[in-house]
């Protein structure tokens, strides 16, 4: 993968690379670590490196499970605390991105408009998660922005079972309790710092004279 990614920036020569692939199932992470941290991390560095090489702005998709879920509201200068496997995949990558000048390091989470993954939702898990196309905008327009370093996106703290209610009734209510695997229970995100910037973007400029 390492050749693949150096010959595709040396083809294309581009000016940012978005890196966003991750294997992302909490539970396949915990079965197979060997290809979550292959996936996940490896293959971060193999991108990292490459980008360092050609000088190309990094823009890395993290996540909220970087977090432990105690206390929720997780600012950028929080220190993340993972406690599953795919949350700490996550953080080491972080770490790689982190090392470039220009890198910039995005934590959100988000889904699938159309449809919930699953039969159930947690009704005692809280995020800032939304849905793609509310989030990929902002996502957008973070990564062509001249920001750097860590950067929270999501929308108003909800519960998972809210969110997914929303994008189908059918789906049933269901809590952490009931399965056996370490799930941080809050990891919604403080966005002050992107909602600050997105608040300049809008501005108006100054008024010009007749």
């Amino acid at each position: 993968m390492r050749d693949e990614v150096t010959r595709a920036l040396e083809s294309y020569r581009p000016r940012i690379v978005v890196h966003a692939a991750a294997l992302i199932a909490t539970d396949r992470c915990r079965a197979r670590l060997d290809e979550c941290l292959e996936v996940n991390v490896a293959g971060t560095v193999n991108v990292a490196r490459a980008c360092a090489v050609y000088s190309v702005r990094l823009v890395y998709i993290s996540t909220d499970y970087v977090f432990d879920g105690v206390r929720g509201n997780y600012s950028e200068e929080d220190v993340p605390n993972p406690i599953n496997e795919y949350g700490r995949s996550k953080a080491a990558a972080e770490l790689v991105v982190a090392c470039g000048e220009k890198s910039l390091i995005i934590r959100t989470s988000f889904c699938d408009s159309t449809a919930w993954r699953y039969p159930t939702a947690f009704t005692d898990q809280y995020t800032s998660k939304d849905t793609v196309d509310v989030i990929a905008p902002d996502g957008l327009a973070a990564t062509l922005s001249p920001l750097s370093g860590r950067l929270h996106i999501g929308t108003y703290r909800k519960s998972q079972y809210e969110i997914a209610r929303r994008i189908d009734p059918r789906v049933r209510p269901i809590t952490l309790g009931e399965v056996p695997r370490p799930l941080p229970r809050d990891t919604s995100l403080n966005s002050a710092r992107w909602n600050a910037y997105k608040s300049t973007l809008r501005a108006p400029g100054p008024e010009r004279e007749c």
